[in-house]
């Protein structure tokens, strides 16, 4: 019983004994311990770390703030019941000159001045013109015709405006309302003038494809004779 007793016991050390060296010599290396990550940085701070739970503040939250929030339209102080007669285009003058009244037709006059190279302007009268005067009840009328200087055109009048020479330009409305013979019209409350600019180069070679300049103005509260 004792020898048995004493054979039990050495099996019983000698599997721990075999159990310590496999344990010892085959087990996998620990996987080091990985490096903790420093803090994101927000540059709008000065370099400081950013606290927890705040929000990125890089280029995409600054698009996504600006298309949530869009800029608010531009204030002016215009006093819109003043008349406005004069507008530049870089070196070209405009000033209105008088608007005049005879039964259903209105004519509008303006002067240009030219003071820098000879240019060519483009002056439309068609359907989809951007020339167009409004009333005093908002209609809106566009020129019949159009004549600059001793050029008149129903579409599109094209001509020259020669360096430091006024030259005069006509818009001629026909088929305003009438009351008691007179149009009913007695303020322009407001007159777009839309046009485009041709060097004389373009003008010589009858190219009009690709203006060397556009030209819009708007004028106000100008009083029908």
């Amino acid at each position: 019983m004792d020898r048995f007793v004493g054979n039990l016991f050495k099996i019983f050390v000698l599997l721990f004994l075999i159990s310590y060296v496999l344990t010892t010599f085959f087990r996998s290396p620990a996987a080091p311990p990985r490096a903790e990550e420093p803090p994101a940085v927000n540059s709008a701070s000065g370099g400081l770390p950013q606290p927890l739970g705040a929000r990125p503040t890089g280029s995409g939250s600054s698009a996504s703030a600006a298309t949530n929030h869009p800029a608010s339209a531009e204030l002016t102080n215009v006093d819109q019941n003043q008349p406005v007669l004069k507008a530049t285009h870089e070196v070209i003058d405009f000033e209105i000159q008088a608007a005049e009244s005879q039964g259903s037709t209105l004519n509008l006059r303006v002067i240009a001045v030219n003071h820098g190279a000879d240019r060519l302007i483009e002056l439309s009268a068609q359907p989809w013109t951007k020339t167009l005067i409004y009333d005093e009840i908002g209609e809106v009328f566009r020129p019949n015709t159009i004549r600059v200087a001793n050029t008149e055109s129903t579409s599109l009048n094209r001509s020259m405006l020669i360096s430091g020479v006024p030259t005069p330009i006509v818009l001629i409305f026909t088929g305003i309302p009438t009351i008691r013979g007179k149009t009913q019209i007695t303020k322009i409350k407001l007159f777009d003038l839309d046009a485009s600019l041709f060097s004389a180069a373009q003008a010589r070679t009858n190219s009009y494809l690709s203006p060397v300049g556009a030209f819009h103005a708007s004028f106000r509260n100008i009083d029908i004779k």
